[in-house]
């Protein structure tokens, strides 16, 4: 686990859902494309949430998480 986690990866880890995480690799390769471009962390975190591939995890988390349950919608 890294020492120091930029402000984005603190964003993401409170939208997440606790089983999704970002390794170190990742987080430092990001790190040094949103500093390369001076990307402010709030909207670097918006990009990453907003990708198909965020969702896509997502959908399969609470899918997984959910899986067996019967839902009646009245």
């Amino acid at each position: 686990m890294m020492l120091f986690n930029p402000r984005w990866v603190k964003l993401l880890n409170q939208s997440l859902p606790p089983g999704l995480i970002i390794s170190d690799i990742k987080i430092k390769k990001m790190e040094n494309i949103r500093s390369k471009y001076d990307i402010p962390h709030e909207l670097f975190a918006l990009g990453i949430m907003a990708t198909p591939a965020t969702t896509k995890m997502i959908q399969c988390y609470v899918y997984n998480k959910r899986k067996g349950e019967i839902f009646i919608l009245t």
